[in-house]
C-alpha cells in the first residue's frame, strides 16, 4: 500500500492464512441476513482521484466479489482539502458502476480554515458527484457545535444549529 499504510480491507482480504476465504465474510453475511435489502459498502478514504489507491482498492473489491461477499457498493470517504481531479473521479465512479456497484459519497468534509474556500470545494464536489451519478451523500458530522477542528466550516449546521455556509454549498451542488 502507498506510504506503508495498513488498511482494514487489505488486512481482511490479503492475509495469507485467509487466502481461501476472508474472516470478513461472516459479519458481512450476517448483516445481509439481518437486512437483505441493505446496501453493503466497502469504503476507504483518498479514493477521489488517487489512481494507484483506486486500483488497489478495486482489486480488493473484485476479490471480495469473487468470494461471493455481497458487496453492494463503494463508499468514497471524502475528507477533502482541495478540489479533486474531475476526470479521475468521473472515470473511477464510471468503473464502479460498470462493476454493477453503487458509488456513495460518505464522510464528506473539507479541512480548511477558510469558510469560503471550504464552501466552494463542497459545492463543486457535490456537483461533480451528482454528475457522476452518485445519489447518496453523507457528511462527516452534522453540526460544528461540538468541534473546534479546522473542518468546522464543512458542517451543514453551525454551532447554533442553523444552516451554515456548508449547507448552502451542498444544497447549491445538488441543484
Amino acid at each position: 500500500l502507498p506510504f506503508g499504510e495498513r488498511n482494514f480491507w487489505f488486512d481482511a482480504l490479503s492475509t495469507p492464512q485467509y487466502s481461501d476465504y476472508p474472516p470478513l465474510a461472516a459479519p458481512i453475511w450476517g448483516a445481509k441476513w439481518g437486512n437483505p435489502h441493505a446496501l453493503l459498502l466497502m469504503s476507504d478514504w483518498g479514493l477521489e482521484d488517487d489512481i494507484q489507491k483506486q486500483a488497489e482498492f478495486l482489486s480488493l473489491v473484485k476479490r471480495a466479489m469473487a468470494w461471493g461477499i455481497p458487496v453492494g457498493g463503494i463508499g468514497i470517504q471524502s475528507h477533502l482539502w482541495r478540489p479533486v481531479n474531475r476526470w479521475r473521479f468521473l472515470a473511477f465512479v464510471q468503473y464502479i458502476h460498470e462493476l454493477g456497484l453503487e458509488a456513495v459519497v460518505s464522510e464528506l468534509t473539507v479541512q480548511s480554515d477558510d469558510e469560503r474556500q471550504a464552501a466552494e470545494i463542497l459545492r463543486s464536489y457535490v456537483r461533480l458527484a451528482r454528475q457522476a451519478g452518485i445519489t447518496q451523500i453523507t457528511t462527516w458530522g452534522l453540526s460544528s457545535r461540538y468541534t473546534k477542528n479546522s473542518w468546522v466550516w464543512s458542517m451543514p449546521l453551525d454551532s447554533q444549529l442553523q444552516r451554515s455556509a456548508a449547507w448552502h454549498a451542498i444544497a447549491g451542488g445538488l441543484q
